[in-house]
This record gives C-alpha cells, structure tokens and sequence, in this order.
C-alpha cells in the first residue's frame, strides 16, 4: 500500500515538473480569457451580427425584388383595399375633396378597384401604381397631402428623417420597411415622374431687396422648407439689421407651396418681433388604426379628449360653423387644441422691426404657407395684402405614412380636419387678406399704392 503510495506522489510531481510551464501559461491565460469575455460577447452582438444580417437582408431584398414581376391580382386587390379602407377610417378630408372637385373618392375606389378586378385586363406593377395614383389618389389633387411618394419625396424624407434623429423614428419604420426599399429600389423610373420638383435645396430661397433705401424693402420668401446655409443665413440677419428702422417690411409668399412654418418661425418671424406672439386651432381625428397609432407615436398623452358634435358649441363659443363643416366633424372621434407659440431672439440679439409688415398672398398658398398666413393675420404680425390662399392647411406634425402590405408603395395623408377658432371661414377655403389686389395692380403694386397714398391708416 505504501509503495503505491508513494509511486503514485513521484508520478504526480514528475507530471506537474514536466507540465510546468504550460499550467503557468494556462493560469495567466485564463483570466485574460474571463476579462475578454465581454469584448467577445460585443464582437458578436455588433459586426458578426450585423454581418450575418446584412446577408440575411440582402438575401430577403432579392427575394422580395424577385417577386416584384410576379405579383398576383388577388396581391393588388388586397393592396388597393387595404388604401380605400385606411382613407375610410382615418382621412377627414373626403368631404372636402367633394366640395372642392366633385370627386367623391370612395366610389372612385369602388370603379378603379372594378378595372382591377377585371380578368380580361392584364395585371401588372405598372398598371397597379398607374391606377391606384394617376386615376385614384391624383384627383384629390393634394388635398390633405393624400397622395402617393414619389421617388425622389421617398429619397429625401429618409434623409430628412434620419437627420432629425429618434424622434421621427416611427416614420422612418415605414420608410426603411425592406418591402418598401424594394420596390422604390427596383421601380424608381415608375416612381419619379417629376425628380425636377423636389430638390428644393437647389430652389432660390429668399430675396431681398431695398426698393425704396431707407424706407421700404421687400423680401421673397420662395420656399419654406429646408435649411438656410449659413451664408444666406447671415445674409438675411444682416438686411434685418439694415431695414430695422425703415417705415416698411414687404414680404412677399406668393407661389409659396408650403413646407414647413417652423422654417419662417425660425428665420423670419423670431427676428422681427420683440415680444411673444401666439394663437391656438383645433384638431379633429377619426379613430382609425393608422390615426390612433401616428398621434400616440407623435403627441403621446395629448390625444386624450374625446369629441361628439354636440359639444362643438362649447368647444368653439362665439362661432357659427356652417353645416359641412359640421357633418364633416361628425365623422372625428378625439380632439384637442393646440397653441404655437414664437418668441423673439435672445434679448442681446433682438432688434425687432418697427415698421409695418405687409404680407403679399395668392390662390398658390397652400400647406404650411396657409398655416404661417392664418398665424400671422390672426396674431396681429403683418397686414395681408392679394387674392384667398389656397386654403388646405395640414398638420404641422407631418402626414402619417403607410406601406400597401405587398407592393410596399408608401402612401401619405394629414390625418387632423383644423378649425381656426377665430374665424367661421373654414382653412379648406383658405384666407382672406385684408386688402384685395385693385383692380388691373398685383398685390406689390397695390401695396405700393397704399403706401403712396397712405389710404391703409
């Protein structure tokens, strides 16, 4: 016993001496390999997986892509379904679209949906999106900004989206959809009828220009979307600075589609007023799915109060709405009131304007330039001097976006119906100036006249 004892010490110390090294080797090494456990673990969560998804998405991609040519009919029917149903439930200006162009939109679908449920007519992509957006949403001529993205819309709202950061994240959901990437990808000569019309980064912005030196000077605002580059940036601070003490301020909107009002907020009204200047509207929406699920992505809480049309009367005291508008508002389940509100330049940069702004409108003003009009007359800010805007003022929080389940193709429209609380105009018939052109003048020329003649005192 004791001599297998002792053998079995001398093997052990002759394997420990023999494997010295390498048990000293295994000691440093395996705390290294605990410590680099995390950094493994991170590998693989980050390159290896998005290698690996990478593959994996750009094999979905092509099957997707292969599949463009060979939709069913039952695919495009589902499709176009899905569009009217959505409009039904959640878009408010159905009865607007009537009103304005006679097109009762929902027995267009009924027809166009017929043409395409017709097996003796071939069925394919092409006709698909010429049906559904030349001879569908294309005759709500934008109302409501219904209508389907084109390619390059499609290109510069993932740009936009994606500078703008988590907030617009839900949007870019729809955007990034790998159906949707497909299809814009695959038929972008389908999808980019006017390229011309979008790279509004490559539009005139602004003009401006003394026309009387030390008395009037007019500024063009073009567009209202975007950024100013800091060169027209500094560029329009400094002719504030120089125009701070002339009699008067011509802006001129006219032509100006839309785009976005924080954009005048931003660069034109902040900087010309020295105290606060705000107002309030109402929203309405119908609580449809696509509805419900933009407003809580979008406002959060404050979608919470809901709406009969027998409360409009408390709502909105003091204004007598006519009976479309108030048929149309039966239609909305919630609704609440919204302020916007600008506020002056920092103290130490202030220098605000104290002449009188004259704002020149036309008939082209729509979207965002109807809301900065509507704004800027009720607030007191400017008198406006042309023909009725446009009208058909959207939401200021963007459209909500929808991808059809099979084709991808991406669809927008505004889902609030807006009541100005102090007017019984209502926005879709757009608003009035103070003062209408003269006869045989434009709108500058019969601002210059008033400001001759001084008839505006």
């Amino acid at each position: 016993m004791r001599f297998k004892i002792y053998r079995l010490k001398i093997s052990v110390s002759f394997f420990l001496e023999k494997y010295k090294k390498v048990f000293l080797r295994l000691i440093i090494f395996i705390p290294i390999v605990i410590l680099l456990i995390p950094s493994i673990q991170y590998f693989y969560n980050t390159t290896f997986t998005q290698w690996s998804h990478t593959r994996s998405h750009a094999r979905y991609i092509r099957r997707i892509e292969s599949r463009l040519d060979n939709f069913t009919r039952e695919d495009f029917l589902y499709d176009f379904d899905y569009l009217v149903y959505v409009l039904k439930t959640n878009f408010p200006s159905l009865g607007i679209i009537y009103r304005r162009y006679g097109v009762d939109m929902l027995a267009l679908g009924d027809e166009i949906r017929a043409e395409m449920a017709d097996e003796s007519q071939e069925m394919n992509i092409e006709r698909f999106i010429w049906l559904t957006r030349n001879d569908f949403l294309n005759r709500a001529r934008q109302v409501g900004h219904l209508g389907m993205l084109q390619y390059a819309e499609y290109r510069w709202l993932i740009s936009s989206y994606e500078s703008a950061g988590m907030s617009w994240q839900f949007h870019l959901n729809v955007l990034n959809s790998l159906p949707s990437q497909a299809i814009y990808a695959h038929h972008r000569p389908l999808l980019d009828l006017f390229p011309e019309v979008i790279p509004w980064d490559m539009q005139t912005t602004i003009e401006m220009e003394r026309i009387e030196y030390g008395r009037i000077a007019y500024l063009g605002v073009r567009r209202m979307a975007g950024y100013l580059t800091s060169a027209e940036s500094r560029a329009l601070a400094d002719f504030f600075h120089l125009v701070r003490d002339y009699e008067h301020l011509i802006i001129d909107l006219r032509g100006n589609g839309g785009g976005s009002q924080l954009f005048f907020d931003h660069y034109i009204t902040r900087s010309l007023i020295g105290t606060p200047i705000s107002g309030q509207l109402y929203y309405f929406f119908m609580a449809g799915e696509r509805n419900m699920h933009f407003m809580q992505d979008n406002l959060g809480s404050i979608l919470k109060s809901e709406f009969e049309i027998d409360r409009l009367s408390q709502l909105v005291p003091n204004v007598v709405f006519s009976d479309y508008v108030q048929n149309d508002l039966t239609l909305m389940d919630y609704h609440f009131r919204a302020g916007h509100r600008v506020v002056p330049l920092p103290r130490h940069e202030r220098n605000p304007f104290r002449g009188e702004i004259w704002m020149l409108i036309d008939g082209r003003g729509f979207s965002a330039t109807q809301f900065v009009v509507d704004f800027h007359r009720y607030s007191g800010f400017a008198t406006l001097v042309g023909e009725t805007t446009g009208g058909m003022m959207g939401t200021p929080w963007h459209s909500v976006l929808f991808a059809l389940p099979n084709t991808g193709l991406i669809i927008r429209y505004d889902p609030a119906y807006v009541i100005n609380p102090h007017s019984s105009r209502p926005l879709e018939k757009g608003t009035e100036p103070h003062y209408f052109n003269r006869p045989g003048l434009d709108a500058l020329e019969t601002v210059l006249e008033m400001i001759k003649e001084r008839s505006y005192e």
